[in-house]
């Protein structure tokens, strides 16, 4: 039989009713005979209201004595559960340590060059902490009840930090600036009531964008903060209706690169003078909209590199003339996104990052040439060069490994970890890599997925399968790692299955858009080939699958 999710609701659905399965939108869930639950619970002869009543409370009593007797200790009051087996104090043990694996991310190098700024978790919630040297001691910089992130004020500013919190998880994000290590000073630059987005930061960390709701509660402004001025926030885009985003900010700090988000599909790239606040479109090449994503000025401010996909199904890396506004497209041969891109300022070296098949391939720019470095299966994030331009740091994430800081030397590739993430004492040698999938869907179309297998799946004793659906639905999953995943696989021996079905991101403009409007239960379809192709693996239980997302 296979599980499900419908309407919060866990639904089973017998193997033989998976052709007439409810795409979205219908929310008809099925029953155990394979009817909609709808006519399952129909009356088929009258029957008085008084034997209905009376039938009812019987059966809530006979209910409640059942769960009182074999409640799960462990069980919330708000949630009742009908035929679950009690879990064992055991598992949730097992499961305790998978929920306590850190994770630390790479925040930026130290602008004095010594040592590099990472987010990490020692206590109850993530906080900032410097590391001298690869595998050093991580000493912790901020100590808030609140989760903190942030960067260092870039320049001469005795190790001032910029910061971002919210309160209570309420996402009403206020920006701070916190003064040299030895007095740990914080003030406030946003207003305290508003959203508000730390943007670029000024290379010599005198001014920085702040993105926020302060105006009206409703619409996302662009506004400068000098960090050495609380509570003097000038604004420089007044938006209506729109949401504008600063991308990179000229060295010189005369201007802005800013991008207008409408889709996934579609955005609108433009300069931002930073004395009158007038916009300056940058042009599209072709008649159709486009999307931008990464971007980033070339060090004299007179170019640009932005990852667009106006040339193609994929955002290639272009480099774009700012005076005449033509397109040079860099990385035409390369089918896949460019998902994050950084300039060193000294010589111009660009690195930059892709998006393969979900995994991240990583880049090195000089001139038009460009040079793949090997990189293990993961995700890379945070791209910046060191102060004397001779690292690449970034946070790596690899799904058998949590996400922690490396560095990489140039122009060699020697990778270096200089964070090593506690993982609760478990056995990372049993944590499992997964392989890349293509199966063929209803239509011929090869759909990709990632497999998890446990170590004890075989023929003679085939795995049950989780089919983990991502959200979205124009997002991805891309294999990084899950704590989740893991204590699936390796405590409850589950095999687990990450699908990217049509209308995901990551494989081109034409596959996200397979599933818009009247398709979107073609993305259903796709479920049910990989229960097809689940059919033809001997090490995967057929009979038992849950689907869920």
């Amino acid at each position: 039989m296979i599980v499900a999710s419908c309407d919060a609701a866990l639904i089973v659905w017998p193997r033989r009713t998976l052709a007439k399965r409810p795409g979205p939108g219908k929310r008809r869930c099925q029953g155990s005979t394979g009817e909609p639950v709808m006519n399952q619970v129909g009356m088929r002869q009258p029957v008085s209201v008084l034997v209905m009543l009376l039938a009812l409370a019987l059966s809530v009593t006979v209910q409640a004595q059942q769960r009182s007797e074999s409640r799960d200790p462990r069980q919330p009051a708000a949630i009742t559960a009908t035929g679950v087996p009690l879990v064992p104090s055991e598992l949730v043990e097992r499961l305790r340590r998978y929920q306590n694996v850190r994770s630390a991310v790479f925040s930026g190098w130290s602008p004095d060059g010594r040592g590099m700024l990472v987010r990490t978790r020692f206590g109850n919630t993530d906080q900032l902490h410097r590391v001298g040297v690869p595998g050093g001691r991580r000493h912790q910089l901020t100590f808030f009840d609140e989760p903190a992130s942030g960067r260092y004020l870039p320049g001469e500013h005795d190790g001032a930090l910029m910061l971002t919190m919210s309160r209570g998880g309420d996402e009403n994000y206020q920006v701070y600036v916190m003064g040299t290590h030895e007095t740990g000073e914080i003030q406030r630059l946003s207003d305290g009531k508003s959203r508000n987005v730390l943007g670029p930061i000024r290379s010599d960390g005198l001014f920085a964008i702040i993105h926020s709701t302060q105006r009206n509660g409703r619409d996302t402004d662009l506004y400068i903060a000098d960090p050495h001025r609380p509570g003097e926030m000038t604004l420089l885009l007044e938006t209506s209706g729109e949401y504008w985003r600063a991308m990179d900010w000229t060295r010189d700090g005369s201007t802005l690169l800013i991008n207008h988000y409408v889709s996934i599909n579609e955005t609108y790239p433009a300069l931002l003078d930073v004395a009158t606040g007038q916009k300056k479109r940058i042009p599209i090449p072709g008649t159709r909209p486009a999307a931008h994503g990464a971007m980033a000025f070339a060090p004299d401010g007179r170019s640009a590199y932005i990852a667009t996909d106006t040339n193609g199904e994929f955002r290639q890396l272009a480099r774009v003339d700012l005076k005449t506004m033509t397109y040079d497209f860099l990385t035409e041969k390369l089918p896949w996104n460019v998902t994050d891109v950084t300039v060193e300022p000294g010589l111009g070296m660009v690195a930059f990052s892709t998006n393969e098949d979900g995994a991240s391939g990583l880049y090195l720019l000089v001139g038009r040439s460009y040079r793949r470095y090997d990189l293990p299966l993961g995700l890379v994030g945070g791209l910046e060069f060191s102060p004397d331009g001779t690292q690449l740091g970034f946070t790596l994430s690899r799904p058998d490994s949590p996400s922690d800081a490396w560095s990489m030397r140039l122009p060699d590739g020697k990778l270096t970890r200089w964070t090593y993430s506690e993982v609760g004492g478990l056995d990372e040698e049993s944590f499992v890599v997964p392989d890349r999938i293509r199966y063929k869907t209803f239509d011929g179309r090869q759909i990709p997925a990632y497999v998890f297998r446990p170590a004890g799946a075989s023929k003679q004793a085939p795995a049950p399968v989780l089919i983990h659906i991502h959200g979205g639905p124009e997002s991805q999953y891309r294999p990084r790692f899950s704590s989740l995943d893991q204590f699936y696989l390796n405590e409850l021996g589950l095999a687990v299955i990450r699908p990217n079905v049509r209308g995901s991101a990551g494989y081109g403009k034409t596959y996200v858009r397979l599933d818009n409007g009247l398709k979107r239960e073609d993305s259903v379809k796709d479920i049910g080939a990989l229960l097809d192709w689940i059919e033809t693996q001997p090490d995967l239980d057929s009979k038992r699958v849950a689907v869920y997302g």
